[in-house]
C-alpha cells in the first residue's frame, strides 16, 4: 500500500512518462485496482 501511496501522490496527473505510467499500471495490478481509462 504504500506504493500506491507514493504513486498517488507523486506521479497521478503530474507525469505522462511512458515508464512511470507502466510502473503505476504494475501498482494497480497488484492492488487489485481496475484500470482507469481517460478519454479527451
Amino acid at each position: 500500500m504504500e506504493a500506491l501511496e507514493i504513486m498517488e501522490n507523486h506521479v497521478v496527473d503530474k507525469t505522462y512518462e511512458p515508464v512511470a505510467l507502466y510502473h503505476l499500471a504494475e501498482v494497480y495490478k497488484a492492488n487489485n485496482i481496475p484500470r482507469e481509462s481517460k478519454t479527451t
